[in-house]
């Protein structure tokens, strides 16, 4: 089940090959129940990780900047990324090792 629920992330590119084998490990201690409330649990963790870092490395300002564009005068006007901007990388084991320790200690996996 680990590796099942990751699998498809990795095919499409958006996941390494660790992170599945490290969700199949988790699948493999827990169980198929506990492996897929350990990846609601990391999904959640890795959507708040990412998002704090996005705003840590300031890549949100120019999205900041667009809505706050269409407020003032209700027109939408795309501002694109320049080309020395580069997205912050998202190590996603350390959420996928805090979303199983919570799901585990909340007893989530019983």
């Amino acid at each position: 089940m680990g590796i099942g629920v990751m699998i498809l992330f990795y095919l499409m590119g958006g996941t390494g090959a660790g992170d599945v084998k490290l969700m199949g490990a988790v699948g493999g201690f827990l169980g198929p129940k506990g492996a897929f409330i350990a990846f609601l649990s990391t999904s959640i963790i890795g959507g708040i990780y990412a998002v704090v870092l996005l705003v840590l490395h300031g890549y949100l300002n120019r999205y900041w900047a667009i809505l706050k564009t269409f407020i003032l005068t209700k027109k939408f006007i795309y501002n694109p990324p320049s080309n020395g901007e580069e997205k912050p990388k998202l190590y996603y084991g350390v959420a996928i090792a805090l979303g199983t320790i919570i799901s585990v200690v909340l007893g989530f996996n019983i």
